[in-house]
């Protein structure tokens, strides 16, 4: 039984839908945690700027080093969001390497499981996006 010409426009409609939740689902992650880093980084810069409050940042003595890190990150997590969201490419690649190397991790002995988990649902989201992309 051959397939008719509205069933193939409903199955390529459904399987867009699909594959823009998952880019909104990768594109979340990604913002969410860019924000989360961007919240740090202004608990630690209030940190630094107004000792009185008596917020500790440990270690002591890292405090600046944990700022700019944490800036990087929030920077990175949140222009990989935005790609995402715009359906770039550029937004893939990035967010497949930040699974990849958290994947790495998991191997050097350096993350948990649990991190090696997010990291292999993370490459498989990215690769079945990958057609949806511009």
């Amino acid at each position: 039984m051959p397939i008719t010409p509205a069933q193939f426009d409903a199955v390529r409609s459904y399987s867009g839908r699909s594959g823009a939740a998952r880019l909104r689902v990768i594109s979340w992650y990604f913002t969410a945690f860019g924000a989360l880093c961007a919240l740090t980084g202004i608990v630690i810069a209030v940190a630094l700027l107004v000792p009185s409050l008596g917020i500790v940042i440990q270690p002591v003595g890292h405090s600046v080093a944990g700022f700019c890190g944490v800036t990087v990150l929030a920077v990175g997590f949140l222009r990989t969001g935005r790609l995402l969201s715009l359906r770039r490419r550029n937004g893939a690649w990035l967010a497949g390497g930040c699974f990849a190397l958290n994947a790495v991790g998991y191997f050097m002995e350096t993350t948990g499981p649990a991190t090696f988990a997010v990291a292999l649902v993370g490459l498989g989201l990215v690769a079945s996006v990958w057609p949806h992309l511009e």
